[in-house]
């Protein structure tokens, strides 16, 4: 299948605050497409402290976390980054109960706007740690923004987990409760709108 070249449509879970237990951030990708790839690209940004920045994000797959430099390297060469280990064999952390400290982080986290294709009806899993501020009542506020190049058939979630896995008050977003974003129209030159201050 060809995927298109220019994003479609651009999905935002809007600012986040989060949750004083969420030590992490989990968001969860379904392409169920009975036969087309989907192209996306996921930004988690921290927007604590400005200019935003991203957050630190590892994807795993079946359980096993991808290699950043396969990720880069196969969406270079066109191929798909997500078929490298697909042996339903292997032990999937995210099925069962989850705990934070289990989980094997094998490589460095990606804190770059990740470029991923989904194969048709596969799942995977981005995981992304909040930094921890130590001033008091200023908890992280973030946003998950998806690039999609194909909507059709495709799922996300995401989740604010505690150290034990489990889903966090507030920092659950689910599919229909992410937005569109649309860009502004443009301004005619011969209207001219006053300036305000803040």
């Amino acid at each position: 299948m060809d995927i298109p070249q220019r994003p479609l449509k651009v999905l935002s879970s809007g600012p986040i605050i989060t949750n004083p237990n969420t030590k992490a951030i989990l968001l969860e990708i379904l392409n169920i497409d009975l036969k087309d790839m989907k192209k996306v690209i996921i930004e988690i940004k921290n927007w604590t402290n400005l200019p935003a920045e991203e957050i630190g994000k590892f994807v795993f797959q079946n359980g096993k976390q991808i290699n950043p430099e396969d990720i880069k390297r196969n969406e270079n060469d066109g191929n798909n980054p997500s078929a490298m280990n697909n042996d339903p064999s292997l032990n999937n952390i995210f099925q069962n109960s989850l705990q934070l400290k289990d989980i094997l982080i094998t490589y460095p986290p990606i804190n770059e706007p990740i470029i991923l294709t989904v194969p048709s009806q596969y799942r995977l899993s981005v995981l992304a740690i909040p930094p921890i501020h130590t001033i008091p009542l200023q908890p992280t506020i973030y946003e998950i923004r998806l690039t999609l190049f194909n909507s059709i058939n495709f799922l996300v979630s995401s989740f604010g987990l505690n150290a034990d896995g489990f889903p966090q008050e507030g920092n659950t977003i689910l599919f229909n409760q992410f937005f569109s974003l649309r860009p502004n129209p443009p301004i005619p030159p011969s209207l001219n709108l006053p300036q305000r201050p803040f």
